[in-house]
């Protein structure tokens, strides 16, 4: 005369744990889409961050000034920075991509809703000199539409050097 204990989960202990589940997954959810929209935020300024280190080296090494554009079709520039990179030789230092000149290199476009936006000089294209020097100076800011309170992210191009940086808490925030 044994006696049988069954052991499991009362109906209630399942609604309860399941509640909570429910309450975790809704509070956890949001911050996950603004993760998402972080990461590709710093995949399109690792993008762009590619792009310009390439041009600099090819410029140096081969010892010509190397030009790098937006480009919708791969051969003329454009100046939406959120179209395919283009990156040639600028034999005739006009900063457009002609018959004759060599293409190096091109770059996917960003399929992103992130806003590229240069400033300075930088707005159909960027020159590398022959010596690997920036003729151009000026920012690319990089900001995410959903997230407009989150800082930008930058790429700064001085006289000689490229960094990354942060811009300034409502450099995002449209007027």
């Amino acid at each position: 005369m044994g006696t049988d204990r069954y052991s499991g989960f009362t109906l209630i202990e399942l609604l309860i744990v399941v509640a909570i589940i429910a309450i975790m997954a809704t509070w956890a959810v949001p911050g996950f889409g603004r993760l998402v929209d972080r990461v590709e935020l710093d995949r399109q300024v690792d993008r762009l961050w590619l792009a310009l280190g390439t041009t600099r080296l090819e410029a140096a090494e081969r010892r010509q000034p190397v030009h790098l554009c937006p480009s919708r079709d791969s051969s003329a520039c454009s100046s939406d920075w959120q179209d395919a990179l283009i990156l040639f030789v600028d034999a005739d230092g006009d900063g457009a991509f002609d018959a004759g000149e060599e293409l190096i290199q091109s770059f996917n476009a960003a399929a992103s809703e992130v806003v590229v936006s240069p400033n300075g000089q930088l707005g159909n294209g960027l020159n590398f000199k022959a010596d690997g020097f920036p003729s151009e100076r000026g920012t690319f800011a990089f900001c995410h539409p959903a997230q407009p309170d989150e800082p930008a992210r930058q790429i700064v191009i001085s006289q000689a050097r490229l960094r990354r940086d942060r811009g300034a808490a409502d450099s995002c925030q449209s007027d």
